[in-house]
């Protein structure tokens, strides 16, 4: 459906929080909803991000165009992950009878 970014992470692993995680969110045709988290670190420019950055209008500017993007060049190389059930904690937390605003 969509990506989005967290800065710091919304995230943490032993208590720690990443700089910045980008969670791509799923829907199944039924309307479950699955969302996986990617951390980021700190380093080199990354293309794809730079080019987000860069279409991110001024508070006068109108929005610009993207362009052809694949978010999974955001996918880490290594596939370990971490799975748990949980809820949105973004309104409207239609999956969820718990939500933090």
């Amino acid at each position: 459906m969509q990506f989005h970014f967290h800065l710091p992470s919304e995230h943490t692993v032993d208590g720690a929080a990443s700089p910045m995680e980008v969670h791509f969110v799923h829907a199944a045709e039924e309307g479950d909803l699955a969302v996986i988290g990617v951390f980021m670190q700190a380093g080199d420019a990354d293309p794809t991000i730079q080019s987000l950055w860069e279409a991110i209008p001024g508070p006068d500017e109108s929005p610009a165009a993207v362009g052809a993007l694949d978010p999974g060049t955001l996918l880490p190389g290594g596939r370990g992950y971490f799975r748990y059930q949980g809820s949105l904690t973004t309104p409207p937390c239609s999956s969820s009878r718990h939500c933090i605003r």
